[in-house]
């Protein structure tokens, strides 16, 4: 920090020291008033210490003018401060309008900033300078209010000068990128500096010469300077021209009067300043045509990096159909050689490839028809006689002002990627006529096992009425086990002509609106049994009042009694189900909660998916063949409803389903 502290002090210093000399220089060319000067440079000095140190910073520009005009020996105290004032108002005013109206960055990067430069800084800034400095010598006794008009102009196109000329001198240098050049570039930088500065006296100071008009002689020079060396360039050889210019106008104007050698001055500070001025907006055109020749090499690396990289083969056809642009992959899909690519011939490239195309005349006449067009886009395939296929695609290259420069063309092997297709569109043709068979056997079977099924049961339930005889208890259990597996087998046959029911579209529902809480009931009721059998205990907790639905009550209860029964066969004894009604969004809800052992969260996108078990042997020992939550899923659907689950390993499940309430209820 003390560190950081002392530079900035010494920066100060050498700022206040700078505008004092430059001060005390140019108080030797005041020839009409003692502190009125017609070139002031401590003004670019200011201006250029507030640009880059900030505006917080005016109060080392008030104490260096302050110091310079009270160390002329000309005025007092009083009339240094007002003038001081004037000078620091002068600095920040333009420092100011700067940063307002051109923006953050240097003011001289852009030939519009320039302009807004030379006007802020060199025209207005100055105003208040001028009328300031020239109202305090007056009333300091030091000049007449006769002469007032008079010195106001020196003043303030002094200080004009120095905004102008002086500041960007500074500004460029301090903006320059920071490398250091080459010995060979500060040579040429001094060759040309030196050679400016004399043109400049060769101009402006040696008399056998002043009968020829030379005297913007520099000015090529400074051309010069700005192409090879930008802004820096510019800005330096404009200072460089109006030091040696005026040195020499000092040098003879020491026999004028004052008004007249002041005028002299003036008159060749405008031309200085007109040259300034010329060649900042050149250096600024030049400097935003290097950016844009920049931006637009980096934009064409760019470009033909992606080309290159590009799994196409790009090419690029003018308005006058000559080759503008490829890549290498374009001449490996065509095996066209390298001569033929420099030859930039589109009719050449056209003659090469007609052997490799099936079709000839279909390739040829889109090509013609888009150049007859050339406002439309395609897309189609190529089919070369090797047997690969290029998909070509092809766009018109616009201009953002809507005029049209040419075609680009875009090729792409699609040989594997169509085999691929073909190839899997007959797997899924074979897997359709598979599935249409799997539907068709599961229905045959389903129908086919309904009979010896209903033999099975009625025999069995005659065997239990012990209509043949009585029955010994071990008779009893075997009779018992015979109806738990035709139950059993009774639900899979049931499933299995659902789905295929569902398969064929001949699924069918008839509604009415009933109450969904009341056929809950009935369900966990007819379910309680196999609950007991199971030590698991059952439970409803049910609205007291009706939940209106409109729904088919076989299929709903065919719904509830799958989850209750897959609640019942995943919880182990001493666990528990409780079933849920409520009426919660506009909808009715049904859960069906258990404590059982829960799912793992990779099975639950697949969970109501046909023929998906989540652990096929257990489904099994319990009975089951993965239809029913596929089931369950197809009638609340069916309904306008929604089914899911909650669950997690451990924790059990919760499987729940929605229906919409009945119009009335709903409203």
């Amino acid at each position: 920090m003390a560190r950081a502290d002392r530079s900035g002090m010494t920066k100060v210093l050498l700022f206040i020291a700078g505008y004092v000399v430059a001060a005390q220089l140019a108080f030797q060319l005041a020839y009409v008033s003692p502190i009125v000067a017609p070139i002031w440079p401590s003004t670019g000095l200011a201006i250029a210490y507030l640009l880059l140190a900030g505006r917080r910073m005016w109060p080392a520009v008030f104490a260096a003018a302050f110091l310079a005009n009270l160390g002329s020996g000309h005025v007092g105290p009083g009339v240094a401060l007002g003038v001081a004032t004037g000078n620091t108002l002068e600095a920040v005013l333009a420092v100011y309008l700067i940063r307002r109206w051109i923006g953050p960055g240097s003011p001289l990067a852009h030939p519009g900033d320039v302009l807004l430069y030379v006007l802020l800084a060199g025209l207005v800034a100055p105003v208040p300078s001028a009328t300031l400095g020239v109202v305090s010598l007056c009333l300091g006794g030091y000049e007449s209010w006769t002469h007032f008009a008079g010195l106001w102009m020196v003043w303030w196109q002094g200080d004009m000068g120095g905004a102008i000329v002086v500041a960007p001198a500074i500004l460029a240098v301090a903006e320059a990128p920071r490398p250091r050049p080459g010995a060979g570039r500060i040579a040429e930088g001094l060759l040309l500096a030196l050679a400016t500065a004399f043109t400049t006296v060769l101009a402006f100071g040696l008399l056998p010469f002043r009968r020829y008009p030379i005297e913007y002689l520099p000015l090529a020079l400074l051309v010069l300077a700005t192409f090879r060396f930008g802004r820096v360039g510019a800005a330096i050889g404009s200072l460089v021209v109006l030091y040696a210019a005026v040195w020499e106008a000092a040098l003879e104007t020491v026999s004028m009067s004052a008004w007249r050698a002041s005028q002299e001055l003036l008159l060749l500070q405008l031309y200085t300043e007109v040259v300034a001025i010329t060649t900042l907006l050149l250096a600024a055109v030049v400097t935003e045509r290097g950016e844009s020749q920049r931006q637009l090499r980096e934009s064409n690396a760019r470009l033909s990096a992606q080309m290159e990289a590009a799994l196409d083969g790009i090419l690029t056809i003018d308005e006058h159909r000559r080759v503008i642009g490829f890549n290498k992959r374009f001449t490996e899909l065509w095996a066209i050689p390298d001569e033929l690519m420099r030859t930039f011939s589109d009719n050449a490239l056209l003659a090469y490839v007609r052997p490799l195309l099936v079709d000839w005349p279909a390739f040829i006449g889109r090509i013609e028809y888009l150049y007859a067009h050339p406002e439309e886009r395609s897309r189609d395939e190529i089919h070369l006689v090797d047997g690969r296929i290029l998909d070509r695609w092809s766009a018109p290259v616009v201009s953002p002002d809507g005029r049209h420069h040419g075609r680009i063309w875009y090729f792409r092997d699609v040989t594997e990627r169509i085999a691929l297709e073909d190839a899997l569109r007959r797997q899924n043709t074979r897997l359709q006529e598979v599935d249409r068979l799997k539907s068709n056997l599961v229905s045959a079977v389903s129908h086919e096992l309904r009979t010896p099924l209903t033999s099975i049961v009625g025999y069995a339930e005659f065997l239990e009425d012990e209509l043949a005889g009585p029955l010994t208890p071990g008779q009893v259990e075997q009779v018992h086990m015979i109806q738990a597996g035709a139950r059993t087998l009774q639900r899979l046959v049931d499933d299995l002509l659902d789905f295929a029911r569902m398969e064929s579209g001949q699924f069918r529902l008839e509604r009415d609106d009933a109450d969904l809480a009341a056929k809950v009931g009935e369900v966990v009721a007819a379910a309680r049994p196999m609950a007991i059998e199971a030590g698991v205990e059952l439970s409803l907790a049910a609205p007291p009042t009706a939940v209106t639905v409109s729904m088919d009550a076989q299929r709903i209860g065919q719904v509830i009694a799958n989850l209750i029964n897959n609640a019942l066969k995943f919880t182990p004894a001493g666990g528990r189900v409780t079933l849920t009604v409520r009426v919660e969004g506009g909808v009715a809800l049904v859960e069906v909660a258990d404590t059982g052992v829960g799912i793992a969260a990779e099975h639950l996108p697949f969970l109501f998916d046909r023929f998906y078990q989540v652990d096929a042997g257990l489904t099994r020992s319990k009975g089951g063949a993965g239809l029913g939550l596929a089931i369950c899923r197809a009638i609340v659907e069916a309904h306008g409803g929604q089914v899911g689950v909650i669950t997690e390993p451990g924790s059990g499940s919760r499987f729940y389903f929605t229906l919409p309430l009945a119009m009335a209820r709903a409203v």
